[in-house]
């Protein structure tokens, strides 16, 4: 089954009403904590495109072949396939899904990962386009999903239409405002267009897909969009696209009782080619870094997200390059303190130490191996939560370490001698003048790195600078070379002028002198009729 992860509600402000989305806090809640603890790496598969396509049918079938594997089954040995649950979905014109529903449960399966399993979350999205939602809306649900997933299906009807690629460029150019301008990484994962209903050859599945989008490609030149597949293709790692055809006049019917072996026998050997290339190329969920992400991470990116999201208007660049900064950070810190749990486990054990000189040793080789995993750790260039981070984990490094040396004291106390407390206090002393001076390279190694990371700005930003003195510097002089231009065809203009007037002024003279004559000639002829 599923919930309702991201509903809509429509509110109004002064410049009217619109549809804001909002995420279900406890039931996101009640879904990490029946995870638990698991070590597994996690992918998220959500399914976008427009309303009425059969999107929750498609994630139906996922779903419950998710189950099947989960629970170590070849989810084909069965004689009936039912699909009746997971995604609700529904015969007719009328739209099912509103907001962004989300798989009742972390299916895990097997995989190629470090830890041999990978657990997966599906997304199912409202329709776009129909007659109830915005642009905006729809490239809000877009965004989320996309944003929340590594691996995206977006859902089109027989054939990519130049307006599908349209549509799914100015959805994904909120995704190039989570490029930090420093980090040359395609901030999504895995892009998948899923033409339903396809009916145009005898092929289907992946190959008759990249066909479409090969000729995409090469027509690419007479469509007007012609820049939009290589936008797309920028935003996201891989790229690809799968024919599938439809189920068959019997998921129309009321008869139709669920089970996917009543659909047609082409659709579902596509759906099984299709099954298995998704689950053997899911990737596990990473940030825009690369990191991978926990079920926690995943938890603290729906809320981020989900917030940022939530207004009237697409968020800006800078506000969604922070969200990315602090989800990315929670969750280094978080890894940062299991290292720490994990080195004091091993190399502070307080039943083996058996003098102050071996509690600094130790902690000296704590220090050690925690900077130096710290050191290995990246912040997306961001400056304020990178300065953060080093702050945050040098206070738990020292409310680890001191409670660590309180333990050590409580548990070695009752054996010591008058002589051997005064030795111990001595040595505790020159622990503490050992720690303030950790604590000041410490810190001078942060400024270091706080230095660096600002030197790596300054420079951003005076090449930024440079290029665009010289894009001022081109515009300036395409002006004056059109302003050089003008002047010429004036010149030229005014030049043209000057002889039609000196032509019209000659015609006037040259007729002016013709009637002067005609004049003459009829004066001679009178004075000479008058002496005869």
């Amino acid at each position: 089954m599923s919930f309702q992860l991201i509903r809509s509600e429509i509110v109004e402000n002064e410049e009217g009403k619109f549809k804001k989305y909002i995420l279900d806090e406890d039931k996101l809640s009640k879904l990490i904590d029946e995870a638990g603890s698991r070590k597994t790496e996690i992918a998220v598969l959500a399914i976008a495109g427009a309303f009425r396509t059969g999107k929750s049918f498609l994630l139906s079938v996922i779903y419950n072949y998710l189950d099947k594997l989960s629970n170590g089954k070849d989810p084909w040995e069965d004689e009936v396939f039912s699909i009746n649950d997971g995604f609700k979905f529904r015969r007719g014109q009328d739209p099912e899904t509103e907001g962004i529903y989300c798989s009742n449960k972390i299916f895990t399966i097997p995989a190629k990962t470090d830890s041999g399993k990978l657990s997966v979350i599906l997304l199912d999205t409202e329709g776009a386009f129909d007659h109830r939602s915005t642009m905006q809306d729809n490239a809000t649900i877009f965004s989320l999903s996309t944003f929340y997933s590594s691996m995206q299906l977006a859902n089109v009807v027989r054939q990519i239409q130049s307006t599908d690629i349209a549509n799914l460029q100015m959805f994904t150019e909120v995704g190039k405002l989570a490029i930090d301008g420093n980090i040359q990484r395609k901030p999504f994962q895995d892009f998948i267009f899923l033409i339903r209903d396809y009916e145009h050859d005898d092929e289907n599945g992946f190959d008759e897909g990249q066909k479409m989008l090969d000729k995409i490609d090469s027509e690419s030149a007479r469509v007007v969009n012609k820049e939009a597949t290589p936008n797309v293709r920028d935003v996201f790692q891989t790229f690809r696209a799968c024919c599938l055809p439809h189920p068959g006049k019997i998921v129309t019917k009321k008869k139709f009782t669920g089970d996917l072996n009543e659909c047609d026998e082409d659709f579902v050997k596509t759906m099984k080619g299709l099954l298995q290339e998704i689950f053997a190329r899911l990737q596990p969920k990473t940030n825009t870094n690369g990191d991978l992400m926990s079920v926690k991470d995943i938890a603290n990116y729906f809320r981020a997200y989900a917030e940022i999201f939530a207004g009237d208007t697409i968020p800006k660049t800078g506000n969604i390059i922070d969200v990315s900064a602090m989800c990315h950070y929670q969750g280094q810190l978080a890894a940062s303190k299991k290292d720490l749990e994990d080195i004091l486990e091993e190399h502070f054990n307080i039943k083996e130490i058996r003098s102050y000189e071996e509690v600094h040793e130790r902690q000296i080789k704590c220090t050690r191996i925690y900077n130096e995993l710290n050191q290995k750790r990246r912040f997306l260039n961001h400056l304020v939560y990178a300065k953060k981070f080093w702050e945050e984990t040098a206070n738990v490094f020292d409310e680890k370490m001191k409670e660590k040396i309180i333990n050590y004291q409580l548990e070695h106390d009752k054996k010591l001698s008058e002589e051997e407390k005064a030795k111990m206090k001595q040595e505790i002393e020159e622990s503490k003048q050992a720690a303030v001076k950790r604590q000041e390279e410490f810190k001078a190694e942060i400024k270091a790195m706080r230095d660096e990371i600002e030197k790596e700005r300054q420079n951003s930003r005076e090449m930024q600078e440079k290029l665009e003195r010289e894009k001022k510097e081109n515009e300036a002089k395409d002006e004056r070379e059109k302003l050089k231009e003008k002047i010429e065809e004036q010149k030229k203009y005014e030049e043209r002028e000057l002889r039609e007037a000196q032509m019209k002024a000659i015609e006037k003279q040259q007729k002016t002198l013709e009637r002067l004559e005609r004049r003459d000639k009829r004066g001679f002829w009178k004075r000479l009729w008058n002496l005869n």
